[in-house]
């Protein structure tokens, strides 16, 4: 009996004491448990860098010049725009020559697609002025006749009134021969033999020049030139002097008033006149074809042209003549070349 009741209290000892075991393995638990947040709460996180995922067959990117862009497609450029921005293209700023020192700007003008200056240069005997200008297109390069017809004579300056020109000056006075090649503003007018030199607009706006019975007229027309002038010689030509002008009828040496047409540049011409007068059978001012032709090279015409002068030399701007032609007056002349 004795023996049995020492068995169940031992039995009974080593339960409780397993109890308290757990117990204190629950509160040894809990404790590891809150000394770790404890830790973790002051360790700074940094999560794991991103992952990249690249096609391993993706071929790299290849920027492609805007020649090489098919027709229709836009630029990374242009396709980063949005939908109410558009991309415009940036454009030169004409640039005119340098004016010499003895060179004074009369005015300027600009607008309808002209853009243009005009100066005027004294030196010693010789009153000169140079009206430069560039256009947006060969078309606002124009010409009209007196009365609209070749045979008509009227002054430069009411030509010009006439058809709103804001700066003239005299052609060739095609009205007073009936020979050449004479093409006015699309249309053929003349087609006849000349051993005078031709000078014409292409269709790019570049002065192209030649014999006129070396070219048709039609063919000239078809090929879209708008203006056509026989008169000359021609003065300069890629940049230089010609020294052997064809010049049927007209004195080399002779000092007269000018005009002339030449270009500098592309779609960046000018018109030249130069003043004369005639005093006791001697004329003071003008020039010959050699000076004229070497005046306009230093102004940097790449390509001139002598229209008619003398008593036909007239040059309007801004609504009124500002040389001085030297016949006491205008001349009526049968055209004029002119801006507006």
């Amino acid at each position: 009996m004795k023996q049995q009741q020492r068995t169940q209290v031992s039995r009974g000892a080593w339960i409780t004491s397993l109890a308290v075991f757990c117990v204190l393995l629950v509160f040894l638990a809990i404790a590891c448990v809150s000394s770790a947040k404890d830790t973790l709460a002051q360790q700074t996180v940094v999560p794991p860098p991103p992952v990249v995922s690249v096609p391993p067959e993706s071929p790299p990117a290849i920027s492609l010049p805007p020649e090489s862009l098919s027709p229709g497609s836009e630029s990374s450029a242009d396709s980063s725009q949005t939908s109410g921005e558009t991309s415009v293209p940036p454009v030169d700023e004409p640039v005119f020559r340098t004016p010499f020192v003895d060179e004074t700007i009369l005015g300027t003008y600009r607008q309808n697609g002209v853009n243009l200056r005009v100066s005027q240069i004294a030196r010693e005997e010789q009153n000169m002025f140079v009206c430069e200008f560039f256009l947006d297109s060969p078309e606002l390069l124009r010409t009209a006749l007196a009365g609209g017809k070749i045979t008509g004579r009227q002054y430069t300056s009411k030509i010009a009134r006439s058809v709103g020109a804001v700066l003239a000056v005299n052609g060739d006075f095609c009205g007073y021969r009936t020979n050449g090649i004479i093409i006015r503003e699309g249309e053929v007018l003349r087609d006849s033999p000349a051993d005078w030199d031709l000078l014409y607009i292409d269709r790019d706006g570049d002065l192209r020049y030649g014999v006129s019975d070396a070219f048709d007229a039609e063919q000239l027309a078809a090929d879209g030139v708008r203006q056509s002038w026989c008169f000359g010689p021609l003065l300069v030509a890629d940049g230089k002097k010609v020294e052997e002008m064809n010049r049927p009828g007209l004195s080399p040496r002779q000092r007269e008033p000018r005009t002339a047409i030449g270009q500098l540049g592309p779609l960046h011409y000018l018109l030249f006149v130069v003043d004369a007068v005639r005093a006791d059978n001697e004329v003071i001012g003008g020039m010959t074809f050699s000076t004229l032709a070497d005046t306009l090279v230093e102004l940097g015409c790449v390509t001139a042209y002598n229209l008619d002068g003398g008593g036909s030399t007239t040059l309007y701007f801004n609504g009124e003549v500002i040389n001085e032609p030297c016949v006491n007056g205008e001349r009526p002349v049968s055209d004029i070349i002119y801006l507006r």
